[in-house]
């Protein structure tokens, strides 16, 4: 048969001085005292241990804080869902009473390396880091400099061009300049003497062979 409502004291009694039946993930037990509910509001959150679904009054019980969630730091619980005045961190043993406690999350701050493989980024133009929910350029062929070649991008570790950090993205971030060596077309004027060469193609910081007039 179902039990209606939350209420297991109103359908089941103890024989035990001392001991109350309350309802705990579907299943009535004994508990000692005066057993009084916890809810716990995550916000978009994961309890990983710890968890708690009530105390005793007397005894109390100490709040979970291992809990996550994906681009966020765990600011603490608080008993209004503005997360507002002091975070809680346990129920103590003078409390009485059902409790409601809600989870503050603050946006997470991650680290940002930028590898310019041998050119330069403009002064005050680097990335060290970003904030989760906010959208960041990487720096443009503008910002992004190397004498003799081509600003290609920025590539991360699986060889994608990455051109922002997105406003869903986490986790700290590496990202590598990438090359190209500009090549020259060089043409001979023998400046009034006799002979010609064919005009010659070389690329910048590699060594290069005069053609044969």
């Amino acid at each position: 048969a179902q039990m209606p409502g939350g209420d297991p004291g109103a359908y089941f009694t103890s024989g035990t001085t001392g001991l109350i039946p309350v309802l705990e993930n579907g299943e009535v037990v004994l508990r000692a005292g005066y057993w009084h509910a916890i809810t716990l509001e995550l916000n978009g959150g994961t309890v990983n241990s710890g968890n708690v679904s009530g105390y005793v009054q007397g005894q109390g019980v100490t709040l979970p804080t291992d809990v996550t969630r994906h681009g966020y730091d765990f600011g603490g619980w608080y008993e209004n869902q503005d997360c507002t005045g002091n975070a809680v961190t346990a129920v103590g043993a003078d409390a009485t009473g059902d409790k409601t406690f809600y989870a503050k999350w603050e946006p997470a701050t991650y680290k940002v390396t930028l590898d310019p493989n041998g050119g330069t980024i403009a002064e005050g133009e680097n990335i060290t880091s970003y904030t989760y929910g906010e959208t960041k350029e990487l720096p443009s062929s503008l910002d992004t400099t190397r004498t003799g070649y081509i600003f290609m991008g920025w590539y991360d570790a699986g060889g994608n061009r990455v051109r922002e950090i997105s406003d869903t993205d986490y986790g700290d971030k590496a990202f590598t300049a990438q090359w190209v060596p500009i090549t020259y077309g060089v043409e001979f004027n023998a400046n009034g003497g006799r002979g010609w060469m064919i005009q010659q193609v070389f690329t910048y910081d590699r060594e290069g062979y005069l053609a044969y007039n």
